[in-house]
């Protein structure tokens, strides 16, 4: 179980120095981690933006909450003062118990695909994705 005790999270869309960040990438199966489609898609779309950083790759189900390369990454971003950055929504989480400790991490949260996240429109979106409904 992830446990965090620490301010709330500031979610943004940049910072000031980006190799500070933890890029999280996940994929839920083995396969999907060999084949390198789902990590290179995300990889892409996250240097498209512009994004750069230590990445943190994980494979592992979104609803598993027990994550220890997500733990990595927020610590990460803590000690360096930098965000942790992840392509979609449901990259990070199908949990929306596990999104709602993400919030008290005391990192910036960077989301590509919900580029407006406050705790008001993470909270929607984390209900959606584990609805199904996400995209």
């Amino acid at each position: 179980m992830l446990v965090c005790s620490f301010k709330p999270c500031i979610f943004a869309v940049q910072t000031d120095d980006k190799m500070k960040n933890a890029i999280y990438l996940r994929v839920s199966t083995q396969r999907q981690g060999q084949s390198g489609l789902g990590l290179e898609g995300q990889r892409h779309a996250i240097a498209a933006a512009g994004y750069v950083g230590q990445e943190f790759i994980e494979i592992e189900s979104g609803r598993k909450t027990n994550r220890q390369q997500l733990q990595a990454a927020i610590e990460y971003a803590r000690q360096h003062r930098g965000a942790v950055v992840f392509h979609k929504l449901d990259r990070l989480t199908r949990s929306l118990d596990l999104f709602c400790l993400l919030r008290g991490c005391g990192v910036k949260i960077i989301c590509l695909d919900a580029p407006d996240l406050n705790d008001i429109t993470a909270a929607i979106y984390a209900v959606e994705v584990r609805s199904g409904r996400g995209k």
